[in-house]
């Protein structure tokens, strides 16, 4: 499931720098630098991973203490048979947090090392 949520969070992240191809290169023109750019599109990941992370926590823990609830009531009574751990809460916006890096980095890198007209030309 982890890979399969970092692979749709980094196909959102590469189609929304792919779509705005042309805004980069504007944004290149008038004298923007890969930098920024990458500052840009970083603090727009950022958010969407922080807004991702947050409900996937609050669906994780209310998945878990259901599933117990029922699993408790119509099989064992007395034991906890699904567990949410301490470092559930760090691994889902690490790993967030890692995947926005990574896939913002290396597009961002790709386009940056082109100019600003054939940015624009080729969107």
């Amino acid at each position: 499931m982890l890979v399969f949520s970092m692979v749709m969070f980094a196909t959102f992240i590469n189609i929304s720098i792919e779509t705005r191809k042309k805004d980069l290169g504007i944004i290149r023109a008038i004298g923007g630098s890969g930098q920024t750019i990458f500052k840009l599109f970083l603090t727009e990941g950022l958010i969407f991973a922080a807004v991702v992370a947050v409900l996937s926590l609050l669906g994780v823990a209310a998945g878990t203490f259901a599933m117990n609830g029922l699993l408790v009531k119509e099989m064992v009574s007395g034991c906890t048979l699904l567990f949410f751990k301490w470092w559930n809460l760090l691994i889902i916006p690490i790993v967030g947090l890692v995947v926005t890096l990574l896939t913002t980095y290396f597009p961002i890198r790709k386009i940056s090392k082109k100019s600003p007209v054939s940015i624009i030309r080729n969107s």
